[in-house]
């Protein structure tokens, strides 16, 4: 079974996973978890774009387009730093 990344955020969040999966008969028996600098998701947030046309997604430093489409990182980077802050101090 996959899991979505930063899902579950939260016990109750957990604990109800844990229950719908038993209903199932099936559980949770390995976790992943990366320590990942916020320097380097930064990095990798603020540099990416998508062509709303298409979809198409660029990276500024890792799959640069040929001209410049359209960037709304910015608003996705403060999304995603908010929602990470729980994380930041939680033990394993």
């Amino acid at each position: 079974m996959a899991l979505r990344v930063g899902f579950p955020r939260t016990v109750p969040q957990a604990q109800m996973l844990d229950h719908m999966l038993a209903k199932k008969g099936v559980s949770v028996d390995k976790v992943l978890d990366f320590q990942i600098p916020d320097e380097v998701l930064v990095e990798r947030i603020e540099g990416r774009w998508i062509h709303a046309g298409s979809g198409r997604s660029y990276h500024t430093k890792f799959s640069p387009p040929k001209v410049r489409v359209c960037c709304a990182a910015q608003d996705r980077l403060r999304c995603i730093v908010a929602s990470a802050a729980p994380c930041h101090g939680r033990g394993a």
